[in-house]
């Protein structure tokens, strides 16, 4: 399904982000006809589908503010140190800064459009009953309510507290259905609970999922959010709440998945090195659940060209402090394929290449960002294991995947080096922010000190994104 997103003009349910999430969530057809006409036939259904995916990999969302850049600025993951660096305000969490508002407010703004969204297409399911089979709609109605609940989530963990400091304060409103009115904002824990009621009724709509009956990697997939993503997308609300029976179910998730880790392949060092020009830097096979940007490499070039300037470019900066962050391991899948030395340009020390562009235009991974990969599951379940054996297996089975020879034997260690894992592992992906926030860690690891390297202390209130001016305005 998502190789249709490749092709796909925008053609409706992506409202105008006007001022409040009371006027991205009124969402309206532009008319009845028009309406009808996209719901009278399956190919149109289908296409209003893919526009919620379309919306999730926008700039805005998940396609650049919350993998390539923001988040991981937010987290230290570049060097701005310089106090005329262009993003010297993000690592300095300036929530006052007007770019800095206006990113955090986008981001609002798009996933309370997605919700909207949702919400319309799930409406309008019910509205134009008898088009699709019944297969069909119980897998759009899941995927939907997984999108949904996706973008609650994130929304949660941007902007609603530090959870395992004040789960009962304030956080966003929550909103099941189309309309007009505002909602209240609701403590981070109903929310929760809100998000987790609607994903276990997704996977009960996504029971059949194609994917579950596959032997291999299924084309199907097509990194859409399927069954075994919103597994884990349950797992990561379960341990973002907590508490020792959470753990416990999350653990369960994350072994249903591993069950069937052989539908997402880890990823071989042929895969990586076979082509340098199609180099598969993503590990796609062990995607999950990704979005699709048809912007990608030109954002690549943008933020993290060697021909942009020091002061301007997404990198670790002159001291190469990325390889502090692989330990030196010149043999880590993760490191020198993904941040070599360029060879020409404005800078002279690693830059990121990620998301380059292959010389094969036609692979299907080709503007893939990954949203959840099979590392995730691993470290899922290496936290959340009681044994203890058991759960460093967990964590070595994905440090043996990254071609890291030596295994960590010893428990004491084991947080510290589950912490590495998410510094090496989720590059351009967002995902170190969120680790951060949930374990109220307050001293991170950055490339923005006096020498260099070191660790940085953080204030807990930084976690917590800032609600929009323009939706306080409008209430």
């Amino acid at each position: 399904m998502m190789k249709k997103l490749r092709y796909l003009l925008f053609i409706l349910l992506l409202p105008a982000l006007l001022g409040s999430c009371k006027k991205w969530l009124d969402v309206q057809p532009e008319d009845k006809l028009t309406e009808q006409q996209i719901y009278s036939s399956r190919e149109g259904i289908a296409e209003v589908l893919n526009t919620l995916y379309l919306k999730l990999g926008s700039n805005n969302l998940y396609g650049q503010n919350l993998t390539l850049d923001k988040l991981d600025l937010f987290a230290h993951r570049y060097h701005a140190f310089a106090s005329n660096s262009i993003y010297y305000d993000y690592i300095h969490h300036d929530y006052n800064d007007e770019a800095i508002k206006t990113t955090i407010a986008n981001i609002w703004g798009g996933l309370y459009s997605v919700v909207g969204n949702a919400n319309q297409f799930l409406a309008n399911l019910k509205k134009y009953p008898g088009i699709l089979s019944a297969a069909q709609e119980q897998q759009y109605i899941g995927e939907a309510m997984a999108i949904r609940s996706f973008a609650y989530f994130d929304l949660l963990r941007l902007f609603g507290p530090v959870y395992a400091q004040n789960p009962t304060a304030k956080a966003i409103p929550y909103y099941r259905n189309i309309g007009a009115d505002v909602g209240d904002f609701l403590p981070a824990n109903e929310v929760l609970q809100y998000i987790l009621e609607d994903l276990d009724e997704a996977m009960v709509h996504l029971a059949k999922d194609p994917i579950v009956s596959q032997n291999g990697t299924d084309n199907y997939n097509s990194y859409r959010l399927n069954l075994y993503a919103a597994q884990i997308l349950k797992a990561r609300l379960l341990m973002w709440r907590g508490s020792v029976a959470d753990k416990a179910q999350a653990l369960v998730l994350a072994k249903q998945v591993i069950a069937n880790a052989a539908k997402f392949p880890w990823i071989t060092h042929a895969n990586i090195t076979g082509s340098a020009a199609d180099a598969d830097r993503i590990f796609s096979t062990e995607v999950l659940f990704g979005t699709f940007n048809n912007k990608l490499y030109e954002l690549q070039n943008s933020l993290f060209s060697s021909s942009i300037a020091e002061l301007r470019i997404l990198s670790t900066g002159p001291g190469n402090y990325i390889e502090t962050v692989y330990e030196g391991n010149q043999g880590d899948y993760r490191f020198v394929y993904s941040w070599p030395f360029p060879s020409g340009g404005a800078v002279t020390f690693r830059t990121f290449i990620k998301y380059q562009d292959m010389s094969t235009t036609t692979l299907t991974r080709r503007f893939t960002i990954p949203l959840i990969k099979l590392s995730e599951v691993y470290y899922i379940a290496a936290e959340c294991e009681t044994d203890q054996a058991q759960a460093l297996g967990y964590l070595n089975t994905v440090r043996q995947h990254r071609n890291i020879l030596v295994d960590v034997s010893n428990y004491n260690n084991f947080k510290t080096e589950l912490t590495k894992e998410y510094l090496k592992e989720f590059y351009g992906e967002g995902q170190l922010w969120y680790y951060y926030k949930r374990n109220a860690i307050t001293s991170i690891a950055s490339p923005n000190t006096v020498t260099g390297a070191g660790n940085l202390n953080i204030a807990l209130s930084a976690y917590v994104f800032p609600i929009p001016d323009s939706e306080l305005s409008s209430r």
